[in-house]
């Protein structure tokens, strides 16, 4: 990181031009972000010396960091072993295998250096708890329906596919009870550095079905991967509509610290253009996952359900899990007011069109 301060004098009302001492040559595989922010020199009755008035940040243009990464991650690597084992499909590399139910396609293990990272298959999640605002608009009423697509949705393992690359790819269909039946398409593209490249498309059955909570994928992991590092909007919860004021940066914090006390348990803890979200424990080992290009991630002890089911946070169950839930986009929370306004619509899912969330997960060991 490189840091310049400076002074300069404009008048209220007046603009001027101010040269920006950055001469840094940007490289391939980097990004490069300029933040500017006007802080107060001295001390003020409403703000202490060094309060950010205004802030804004600008990305130079370069190769996408995840591309970067996931090309570099295939040189120098030993080819990928594929096998039917104890009733599971298992895709085996340089430390690390992936198996999934060959009826079903769920993805059931991935295990790095012998420790089991996942503690169950992940899932299509398109609801979230509903907030104070949507359920004064009756968004948990209208969308009922999406509920009733991530709990009981029917799937099967569509195929398998040989990349020319030496990748190994598992296509999984969902088929979603919305009425006039919509579909989830998976594809898990298992490369030989580890990396495991999750795309999942949502077809809605319907341009009439209401709007979609959220487009995304649900992850519960073992609750000792509860240090969480990301590079994305922060350091506090941010959403489509509510993020101007969280600058890009790299943050850091407890799975625990993500959840915000609301009275009444909902919805909270979602970071917006996450490049990628790192989860490490306490032996070492860690989950990274890497938006291709950009996710909402969301990394809490508990699931929606659990969160909707409590009055008051003291009601939220004992937890020994991580739940991520990675979106490819999640709804804006609105606020116009809490009794019936609705999200703005260019903050909202509409059914008439698909959605997309993509990203790459990642085993790491102890000290990379």
């Amino acid at each position: 990181m490189e840091r310049q301060t400076g002074c300069f004098a404009v008048a209220p009302g007046e603009s001027a031009l101010v040269r920006l001492p950055f001469d840094t040559a940007p490289s391939a595989g980097n990004e490069y972000i300029v933040t500017i922010s006007l802080r107060l020199k001295e001390a003020a009755g409403w703000a202490d010396k060094g309060h950010i008035v205004a802030f804004e940040q600008y990305c130079l243009p370069t190769v996408s960091a995840a591309a970067a990464v996931t090309m570099e991650s295939e040189k120098n690597e030993d080819p990928l072993a594929a096998e039917e084992r104890d009733g599971r499909l298992v895709v085996a590399g340089n430390g690390f295998e992936a198996a999934f139910d060959p009826e079903t396609g769920d993805w059931v293990s991935y295990r790095l250096g012998g420790r089991e990272l996942l503690c169950e298959a992940p899932r299509p999640n398109f609801w979230r708890a509903w907030t104070d605002n949507d359920r004064g608009n009756r968004l948990h009423e209208r969308s009922a329906v999406w509920r009733q697509a991530s709990e009981s949705g029917e799937r099967s393992l569509a195929c398998r596919r040989f990349g020319q690359d030496g990748s190994i790819s598992i296509v999984q269909q969902w088929l979603l009870p919305t009425g006039v039946p919509s579909r989830f398409e998976v594809r898990y593209t298992i490369r030989s550095g580890g990396e495991v490249e999750v795309k999942g498309t949502l077809y809605p059955g319907s341009a009439a079905l209401p709007e979609i909570p959220v487009v995304g994928m649900l992850f519960v992991l073992d609750g000792g991967l509860d240090r969480l590092t990301w590079y994305g909007r922060g350091p506090h919860e941010n959403y489509w509509d509510r993020k101007s004021g969280a600058p890009v940066g790299i943050y850091s914090g407890t799975v625990r610290e993500q959840f915000v006390p609301y009275l009444k348990p909902q919805e909270c803890g979602n970071k917006t253009d996450v490049r990628w979200a790192e989860l490490r424990g306490g032996s070492g080992a860690a989950l990274r996952f890497a938006g291709v290009p950009l996710i909402e991630f969301s990394a809490l002890p508990y699931t929606p359900d659990e969160l909707e089911a409590a009055s008051h946070a003291y009601k939220l169950p004992d937890s020994n899990r991580t739940v991520v839930r990675i979106s490819g986009r999640q709804m804006g929370v609105g606020g116009d007011d809490s009794w019936s306004a609705r999200t703005h619509p260019e903050y909202t899912l509409y059914a008439s069109r698909p959605h997309t969330v993509s990203f790459i997960v990642s085993g790491r060991h102890a000290g990379a």
